[in-house]
């Protein structure tokens, strides 16, 4: 199986094209996500401090408890991989374009 990966990808460059570009908008989809419930716990942390409540809601579980927040990174550690699957992403895509430039000419 892992021997008809290379030829899979190399024959068709699009195909490498297509996964590295998925990939990339994959990583920024969740770095998106993860800024949106940064500002969200932020938010609900801030108005919580001026009604000077004390249970403070300091992860996306606390605030939404019935949505499944486990893939979205709430910490520098959690975008770790968003940003690794996201340099894959570009590395990937690049390299499907020089292999089309490479089979063109």
């Amino acid at each position: 199986m892992l021997d008809l990966l290379p030829e899979f990808f190399l024959t068709e460059p699009k195909r490498l094209l297509s996964l590295g570009r998925a990939m990339a908008r994959a990583g920024w989809f969740i770095l998106f996500v993860g800024a949106i419930g940064h500002a969200a716990t932020s938010a609900t942390a801030a108005v919580h401090s001026i009604a000077k409540q004390t249970g403070l809601a300091n992860t996306l579980a606390d605030i939404y408890p019935s949505l499944p927040t486990w893939w979205v990174p709430e910490s520098i550690v959690g975008c770790l991989p968003a940003l690794v699957l996201l340099a894959l992403g570009f590395w990937l895509a690049s390299l499907g374009k020089q292999l089309q430039r490479l089979y063109r000419g």
